[in-house]
């Protein structure tokens, strides 16, 4: 009788382990999901706030080279241009790209 009943209790504790281990995966599966739908207010709500100041400042550079350059335009001009073929466009976008973040990050060719 008492052997069985150690037997009783460990099964009872491995069952009681697995059910905590489900729900802890279960707890974690909830987690990693997103909550949906994600309003703007609840993403805002979640950016670092240290980020704030960044991407305000990323804002106003932006508008100010377009509008002192001119830079928006000349640019659009220049991919309109060469819109009618796929690949030159892309191709162009492609080198845009690769120059205006080479100077960006103050690097050389």
């Amino acid at each position: 009788p008492p052997l069985s009943s150690s037997f009783q209790k460990a099964g009872h504790h491995q069952k009681q382990q697995q059910k905590q281990q489900q729900a802890e995966q279960q707890k974690e599966e909830e987690e990693q999901q997103p909550q949906l739908p994600i309003t703007v207010c609840a993403g805002i709500r979640k950016v670092p706030w240290k980020l704030a100041p960044f991407l305000i400042g990323m804002f106003i550079m932006v508008e100010a080279l377009s509008r002192a350059t001119g830079l928006a335009e000349g640019l659009g001009r220049f991919f309109v241009g060469v819109s009618h073929n796929g690949f030159v466009s892309t191709a162009c976008g492609l080198v845009a790209a690769v120059v205006t973040s080479n100077v960006v990050n103050n690097q050389v060719f």
